[in-house]
């Protein structure tokens, strides 16, 4: 997907914390996001590690970089600074 995939913008509608915190300095999040593939609106999940102090660029009302599956549009990788 990173590779071949579709790029375009998402916005984070909401990111929550994992419990099992095991990497220091590095944030486990599971992030929902909604973008638009041709007219239809599509809201994934996704779990990814960032650097503590990226972690305000993946707080909800954000935008991220993604890439998606054409046809399968919610299987998904973040781009930027974040480890999928």
């Amino acid at each position: 997907i990173k590779k071949e995939g579709m790029e375009t913008s998402a916005l984070i509608v909401k990111a929550t914390q994992h419990r099992n915190q095991n990497a220091e300095g590095r944030l486990s999040l599971n992030l929902t996001v909604e973008f638009i593939v041709g007219s239809e609106k599509v809201v994934t999940e996704k779990d990814v590690v960032v650097k503590i102090f990226d972690a305000d660029a993946f707080k909800p009302g954000q935008r991220v970089t993604i890439r998606y599956k054409h046809e399968a549009p919610s299987q998904i990788v973040v781009l930027g600074n974040a480890g999928n």
